[in-house]
């Protein structure tokens, strides 16, 4: 576990610090994704996909967080994938998370929203997933 964040900070810091400046109070959250593709798909298609389509779907649907793809680069991450994302404070994730960590009404309608993209990337393969986060101090 140790490990993990060690590697969740290191990627947070040398993979977004260049895209955007980190404040204190930012949450930035951490999903590590296993990936499983489709027979038929290469990973190329699946992170074109990911890149072009479904992070562009999810930044103009929550404009006020950021999203940013990553891939293992470590031995223990090697074939994994990651999405970084980063919330500007806590009352902003608190409009899409309820403090038992359901999801609000807003969260579920643009859920609803995005049902269309997220379904076709789930046909492309399926991913089982770590989340970690972590508030910017």
């Amino acid at each position: 576990m140790k490990k993990m964040s060690f590697i969740a900070v290191f990627l947070l810091f040398s993979g977004i610090t260049y895209a955007q400046n980190l404040e204190k109070g930012n949450l930035v959250g951490l999903h590590i994704f296993t990936l499983n593709l489709d027979p038929d798909v290469t990973y190329n298609q699946y992170k074109n996909f990911f890149v072009l389509k479904y992070i562009p779907e999810l930044d103009k649907n929550y404009p006020d967080i950021k999203h940013y793809f990553t891939e293992g680069s470590s031995r223990r991450n090697k074939n994994q994938i990651g999405l970084i994302v980063v919330f500007e404070s806590q009352d902003v994730k608190n409009k899409y998370y309820n403090e038992d960590g359901s999801t609000t009404e807003l969260m579920n309608n643009i859920q609803e929203k995005i049902k269309p993209v997220r379904a076709e990337l789930d046909r492309l393969g399926k991913v089982t997933a770590e989340y970690t986060e972590w508030t910017i101090q």
